[in-house]
């Protein structure tokens, strides 16, 4: 009887790469950048009357005018200002919120939905009191247009944000 060989080592295992995570949804992808260019739109026009609220409360400097209105032009400014700076922070919330949807975070996705939400209902008044000779509905539609785009998309694609 021969002497039987000693036990032989399995063969290294070869490392096996991670599992390759599905790519991330075309309708998703839109919505991060639909949220990120109307973040920067938005954040633009606040700085605009952040700008212009500045402007109205520097007027309130003139001799003559301070004495027909007292601090009304200071105040309006001041109080313009502050809805200007209401509205960057908006737009800050929306291009943040675009940017991390992009990168597949569930908390980004949820504050997407509510900015769009919000920023719909904003819109819906443009739509609605927009006819007429000086108003225009093209922006508003377009503006409730694309935040109900981004509500869908980013609502029926929840499992692609549950993946980690």
């Amino acid at each position: 009887m021969e002497p039987t060989p000693p036990p032989q080592m399995p063969p290294p295992m070869a490392p096996q790469a991670p599992p390759a995570m599905p790519g991330r949804p075309g309708v998703v992808t839109a919505a991060g950048v639909v949220m990120i260019v109307i973040g920067v739109l938005i954040s633009l026009i606040g700085l605009v009357v952040v700008l212009g609220g500045s402007l109205i409360g520097s007027v309130g400097t003139n001799r003559e005018i301070s004495t027909q209105l007292g601090n009304i032009p200071a105040s309006l400014g001041g109080f313009i200002a502050a809805i200007g700076a209401v509205v960057i922070a908006f737009g800050v919330l929306e291009l943040a919120s675009g940017i991390f949807v992009l990168l597949a975070r569930a908390w980004a996705r949820i504050t997407a939905i509510i900015l769009a939400v919000l920023g719909a209902l904003f819109s819906v008044p443009g739509v609605l009191g927009g006819s007429g000779p000086r108003g225009s509905i093209v922006v508003p539609l377009i503006l409730l247009g694309a935040y109900l785009f981004v509500v869908w998309a980013l609502a029926v694609n929840g499992r692609y944000f549950a993946r980690g």
